[in-house]
């Protein structure tokens, strides 16, 4: 996979409007103007122009790459609705402090979820 600058996905960006959204013009366009370059695919036009419209940012998003959840897991989330099922009264503070490692945000979030407040 090609790794592009900023800079090469903003004249992507440019040739792909120049063209009127064709791919194959942009890429002739680009090939003229940028001679030393490596020519984007045909696809790759196409690809930075939808991201770009659909996230705001040329470069496909990194899967996998933010915190995993190590304390907010199904089995955090299944204690705390059997807390709740046995004592609908409960508290976030207390359902926290009895549930390890489970701070009350969590609670929360879980009971907003699952619509019990």
């Amino acid at each position: 996979m090609v790794r592009y600058t900023f800079e090469e996905y903003r004249d992507m960006i440019m040739c792909y409007g120049e063209a009127r959204s064709n791919s194959y013009e942009a890429q002739r366009i680009y090939r003229e103007r940028y001679p030393l370059r490596q020519v984007p695919n045909v696809r790759t036009f196409i690809d930075v122009h939808r991201r770009l419209g659909e996230d705001g940012c040329f470069r496909k998003p990194k899967l996998n790459s933010g915190v995993s959840r190590t304390r907010r897991t199904v089995r955090n989330e299944e204690t705390v609705l059997r807390m709740v099922e046995n004592n609908p009264r409960t508290s976030t503070r207390k359902t926290s402090s009895a549930v390890r490692n489970l701070n009350r945000e969590s609670v929360r979030q879980i009971f907003k979820e699952q619509l019990l407040r």
